[in-house]
């Protein structure tokens, strides 16, 4: 990788290239906000009567409110719900619907016996009768026996 040249001309203690940029962007804000003053000095400009004598801002909000509440009402319409104030209303607003707790999870439980002289194996998951549950004993001793 080639080394950087050392240096450089530096402004301000800042390199060259960030003064640039920095003073363009700075002269096109300041023209940005010349331009919107002296736009909006035009604008004021053909209104400067009503300004001195008060401007009747009140009867503007409630045209802008009327306005709004047309535009809303048409909106409605067209997706064929109700106006929203009437979705404000407390009396038209539906009630929340109860939510069921979720029901607990029963701990395992061997099924009830269904005759007498039936032995519940855990090994297998079945019943067992006193000669299947004999056998199967003895067979698991052998087991412990061969193994221990």
């Amino acid at each position: 990788m080639p080394e950087r040249r050392g240096g450089g001309k530096k402004i301000l203690g800042m390199p060259r290239n960030v003064v640039i940029i920095g003073g363009v962007a700075l002269a096109g804000g300041v023209l940005y906000f010349w331009w919107r003053s002296r736009q909006a000095g035009a604008a004021t400009g053909t209104g400067t009567q009503a300004d001195t004598t008060g401007t009747d801002y009140a009867g503007d909000i409630s045209a802008l409110q009327s306005e709004f509440g047309n535009l809303a009402s048409e909106v409605a319409a067209m997706q064929g719900t109700s106006q929203p104030s009437q979705a404000t209303d407390p009396s038209t607003v539906p009630p929340k619907p109860k939510i069921k707790p979720v029901p607990k999870v029963p701990a395992f439980r061997p099924p009830v016996r269904p005759k007498p002289k039936l032995y519940w194996s855990s090994v297998q998951h079945k019943w067992l009768t006193p000669a299947q549950w004999t056998a199967a004993h003895r067979a698991h001793l052998a087991h412990l026996q061969r193994a221990g």
